[in-house]
């Protein structure tokens, strides 16, 4: 049952409107979330290991403005929201 529910919850999140399509612009900005802030845990915990040297405020300052770019991204999404493919009338 778990698996059954990630895999609906990781479909809606990377299709469009019908459930069907996916769209790119869903996969490549979760995907950019999830590697960013995997990538600072990572670098974190590294740098705490090895005792490195990491600037959590410098990679938080960039990832803010990838972050605000993707916000773009995500209003162009909502204006191309209208040419996505509507679900069909017959689903189970």
């Amino acid at each position: 049952m778990t698996m059954k529910l990630v895999r609906k919850v990781l479909k809606d999140i990377t299709t469009g409107i019908d459930g069907e399509t996916f769209d790119a612009g869903r996969v490549v900005g979760y995907g950019l979330c999830v590697t960013g802030t995997v990538g600072f845990m990572f670098c974190a915990i590294w740098s705490a290991i090895h005792d490195a040297k990491f600037d959590p405020q410098a990679y938080g300052i960039g990832f803010g403005a990838l972050m605000t770019s993707l916000a773009a991204v995500a209003g162009g999404l909502k204006l191309k929201e209208s040419t996505e493919p509507q679900p069909s009338q017959n689903t189970k």
